[in-house]
């Protein structure tokens, strides 16, 4: 080894040892800071994360919270998640740790705690929801659905805007209001759409419909796949759990609204995986 190879590995090595000895960042006030290396953590628990991801940012951005993820735990060491990679899974809490880096427990209290006929429901559902597809476009429908309503409207009406100010001679009123006349009616396609995907209304005439071409067969099947805030509020629903009373539909829910629900429910959670939080107090 030559001396700047030497040199080069002892600052390494210095800079890993700096690295440990700088404290974390402080968790959030309505987040208490979990000590112990035990995690008690029993069926019906809701865990709530996020990750290095870029797109864990971008939902943490757009729902303006510390959380892109949510997952219920089954037992006192699995946790049943959906995922992009692997659709709906029940892995071990070891694995589900690993893989965010960011984890937050929300303890249900004793007298919320689950019964032995509500564990053996949840066990079910398990079973029944395990091997599931994650649906990317529902779960991107809950956090963009106005984003998406906005590019539609604003596509369609690029058209005789950009005219109007490039050469408003050559734009009649007739062509004004025809272009008009177009873009509210894209935005009005693209509200009903995104209602059909999002809502349980009128399912069977959406269906019937949506049916009569391969696209609209794929759309429907779609629907019945699951992402990880849905998942876990079908799973509580399931169970006779609270959380359906205080949250949107299945179609609507992501996981800062799973968050409020049980904050208000089940007080403040306990930080099991310590990592670099927002300053600001996620609203409750």
């Amino acid at each position: 080894m030559t001396m700047n190879q030497g040199l080069r590995l002892e600052i390494h090595q210095n800079l890993v040892r700096l690295k440990h000895n700088i404290p974390d960042e402080q968790p959030p006030d309505n987040v208490q800071l979990y000590t112990d290396h035990d995690i008690h953590m029993e069926a019906g628990d809701i865990l709530f994360s996020r990750s290095n991801a870029f797109t864990s940012g971008f939902i943490c951005f757009f729902t303006k919270s510390d959380w892109s993820h949510v997952a219920i735990a089954i037992s006192s060491h699995c946790v049943l998640e959906a995922t992009t990679e692997k659709g709906v899974d029940d892995i071990s809490l070891e694995e589900f740790l690993g893989n965010n880096h960011s984890v937050i427990l929300f303890r249900r209290p004793q007298e919320d705690a689950l019964s032995a006929d509500q564990k053996e429901k949840l066990q079910e559902f398990v079973s029944s929801m395990k091997g599931k597809e994650y649906t990317v476009m529902h779960a991107g429908l809950t956090v963009f659905h106005k984003f998406i309503l906005f590019l539609v409207s604003a596509a369609a009406l690029y058209p005789p805007v950009f005219d109007l100010f490039i050469d408003p001679q050559q734009v009649s009123l007739a062509k004004f209001v025809a272009w008009i006349v177009w873009s509210l009616c894209c935005g009005l396609w693209g509200g009903v759409f995104i209602r059909c995907l999002r809502s349980q209304r009128g399912v069977a005439m959406t269906e019937r419909i949506y049916c009569k071409t391969r696209l609209g067969r794929a759309v429907v099947k779609k629907k019945y796949d699951m992402f990880c805030s849905r998942l876990v509020l079908r799973a509580d629903l399931d169970i006779g759990g609270p959380l359906a009373a205080l949250t949107p539909g299945e179609m609507e829910v992501h996981p800062e609204h799973l968050f409020k629900a049980c904050d208000k429910l089940w007080g403040k959670p306990i930080l099991i995986k310590n990592a670099q939080l927002n300053n600001r107090k996620t609203k409750s």
